[in-house]
């Protein structure tokens, strides 16, 4: 019998991760699987906070990113992240389960 996989991000702490190198992205947007990844990670920092604690910027790692909660539930989650330092101005969408009567 195979252990249970676990998700090898549940045990890095996202106040150690390295900011992304910005010459590989287009400027004021996310871009690749990992800054998606790291944006998710502050949103969920910030939701825990209770929406007010400051969390840091995906890309270049400055505090004070901008999250604003556009959210349509239950049918899905839309956040607007903005950072001053780098420039970064973008919307993630995230599509949730059809329900079914």
């Amino acid at each position: 019998m195979e252990p249970p996989m676990t998700d090898p991000d549940s045990t890095k702490s996202s106040s150690t991760e390295p900011p992304i190198e910005p010459s590989i992205r287009e400027p004021g947007r996310l871009k690749t699987q990992d800054e998606m990844r790291v944006a998710l990670r502050r949103i969920r920092m910030w939701e825990n906070g209770g929406k007010t604690e400051p969390v840091t910027c995906p890309i270049c790692g400055a505090p004070g990113l901008d999250v604003e909660d556009h959210s349509a539930r239950p049918y899905s989650e839309w956040y607007f992240v903005r950072c001053a330092s780098c420039g970064l101005d973008d919307k993630i969408h995230i599509a949730s389960a059809s329900r079914s009567p």
